[in-house]
C-alpha cells in the first residue's frame, strides 16, 4: 500500500474531499489508513496506483507527495 500526503493548504478539508473524489472518479480505490489530520491529510492507495494517483491530484492543483516513511 502506498500513502500520499496532502500538505496543509488554504482549505485542507476541501483538498482532502476533492482528492477523494478525483481518485474515486479515476477508479483508484482508497484503502484503510486514509485520514484527515490537522496539518495534513493521508490518502492510502494501492502501490501500483500511487504514481497515477499523484498525477491526477497534481493535475487538479492539489499539492500531493509520496510518503517515504
Amino acid at each position: 500500500m502506498g500513502r500520499i500526503l496532502i500538505s496543509r493548504d488554504v482549505d485542507l478539508p476541501l483538498s482532502f474531499r476533492t482528492g477523494l473524489n478525483i481518485l474515486a472518479d479515476a477508479g483508484i480505490q482508497i484503502r484503510s489508513g486514509t485520514k484527515l489530520l490537522t496539518r495534513y491529510a493521508v490518502l492510502a492507495v494501492d502501490e501500483a496506483a500511487l504514481d497515477e494517483a499523484i498525477e491526477k491530484l497534481a493535475a487538479a492543483g492539489i499539492k500531493a507527495q509520496k510518503d517515504i516513511s
